[in-house]
């Protein structure tokens, strides 16, 4: 039994909150941390959802918040879900400790943070932590700055560390451009929309403009798709859509100038 978990603040990350417990626990190593936590050092943890802690570590979390709302106040599952078909099915499995980071397709993604986020936080907490909403954007809609990357490689094959926000940050940044300030925004104000059961997004509306303008495309999804080769560049945003990504909805939503309302059927 653990006498003391954190509890977590808001807009935190599942993983945000494992980290923070490593730090307060004293445990030696991030691989001890691990085998304390998952059952093994060699855990690939999910820092997208909850991930399958061992009982003890799950009883301990779960004394501040019953499951259902870790997973949707403290895992990305209402970002990668939000137009999913499956979504109450992916729920059930997300409840149960399915990575959610298996859901969320991305290539290759990295852990976020704004350096004056941090530091409030750090003012306000006695520590920073890692916010879901950092994860999804390219600029901080707070303090108007581009957000800092942690290096925490997030793939099927990565192994996981586990990396206090505290240990890493600084307080250097750069201020955003209008481009990227508007999309954070963007995205900032979907991710306040209260998440539903049966959201669907329009499709065809967004394909078309996506096969009319690809011209524009490119600068929006630098590193997606460009690999793949100019002949598959269109049918990747086509599949990605198809399978209701949701940060290709939304850079889509944000490129044509699309507001939030008119996104959803």
């Amino acid at each position: 039994m653990i006498a003391y978990f954190p509890k977590p603040y808001e807009d935190e990350l599942v993983y945000s909150v494992i980290t923070r417990f490593y730090a307060h626990s004293g445990i030696p190593s991030s691989c001890k941390a691990k085998q304390y936590i998952y059952g093994q050092t060699t855990a690939r943890l999910d820092p997208y959802g909850i991930g399958h802690m061992k009982e003890y570590v799950e009883e301990a979390l779960l004394r501040h918040i019953s499951r259902e709302e870790l997973v949707m106040e403290h895992t990305m599952f209402h970002y990668v879900e939000a137009f999913n078909y499956n979504k109450k099915r992916d729920f059930y499995w997300a409840v149960r400790g399915k990575n959610i980071s298996t859901l969320y397709q991305n290539k290759k993604r990295h852990m976020w943070y704004c350096p004056l986020c941090a530091k409030e936080d750090a003012k306000n907490y006695g520590e920073a932590y890692y916010h879901i909403t950092h994860q999804v954007m390219t600029a901080c809609p707070i303090h108007k700055i581009k957000l800092k990357q942690v290096g925490i490689a997030i793939g099927k094959r990565q192994l996981i560390a586990l990396i206090p926000l505290d240990d890493v940050r600084d307080e250097d940044f750069e201020p955003a451009t209008e481009e990227e300030i508007a999309f954070s925004e963007y995205v900032s104000d979907f991710m306040k929309r209260p998440f539903s059961w049966n959201t669907l997004y329009s499709k065809s509306t967004l394909r078309n403009k996506a096969d009319a303008n690809r011209d524009m495309l490119a600068r929006y999804f630098k590193g997606s798709y460009l690999e793949e080769g100019p002949c598959n560049y269109m049918t990747g945003i086509f599949r990605d859509l198809a399978y209701a990504k949701t940060d290709v909805i939304l850079k889509l939503g944000f490129l044509f100038d699309i507001k939030l309302d008119e996104l959803f059927l």
